[in-house]
């Protein structure tokens, strides 16, 4: 009986060793996984670009306080006079303040993409330039249409995340979106 369990032990001990090794982890310190910011907050301010009587300033903003999924965001209209030249500006935020400087320290990577529907409704340039000349998006020049009829009049504002394969023309389909608002358009006398 003695000799029958011994081969047994012996089998069941290097089956137990070839377990334990292939078990082990090779990489004792793993990097730690860093998650990009969450952008939860974008606002819009038109000036107009001069003097004139009845056009004022005008603001829309887009919130997102729990980020993606969650609640849904609150987003403003933006009521503009036609005919009029104003000059745009668009910061952004998330939960612990302000990051529009560093989009701008880093102007090379990001592109601010601005698509009026219908494409008539509004006529946009953007005036801020990176490093390499390619636009920014942050400030820009926006020249209204005529007043506006129906509920489809918008404009999205995507801050898209380009690094290395940004261009004087790159759009919403190169590199990620890391934020998208749609802001209803009133241009109304």
């Amino acid at each position: 009986m003695k000799k029958l369990f011994r081969p047994y032990l012996t089998a069941f001990l290097l089956g137990s060793l070839l377990f334990t090794a292939a078990c082990g982890d090779d990489n004792d310190d793993p990097d730690p996984i860093e998650e990009g910011e969450v952008i939860t907050s974008m606002t819009i301010v038109l000036e107009p670009s001069s003097t004139i009587k009845g056009v004022d300033r005008a603001e829309a903003t887009y919130s997102d306080p729990d980020g993606p999924g969650g609640n849904a965001p609150v987003v403003t209209t933006l009521n503009l006079k036609p005919n009029v030249i104003y000059n745009a500006t668009v910061t952004f935020a998330d939960n612990n303040g302000d990051i529009t400087n560093e989009i701008e320290a880093e102007g090379t990577d990001h592109a601010v993409i601005f698509e009026p529907t219908p494409e008539s409704l509004l006529s946009v340039q953007r005036t801020d330039m990176d490093a390499n000349n390619f636009p920014i998006g942050l400030e820009a020049t926006i020249t209204t249409g005529e007043p506006t009829t129906g509920t489809n009049n918008n404009l999205r504002v995507t801050l898209m995340h380009q690094p290395g394969i940004k261009t004087a023309t790159s759009g919403v389909s190169v590199g990620e979106t890391d934020i998208q608002a749609l802001f209803p358009v009133v241009i109304a006398q």
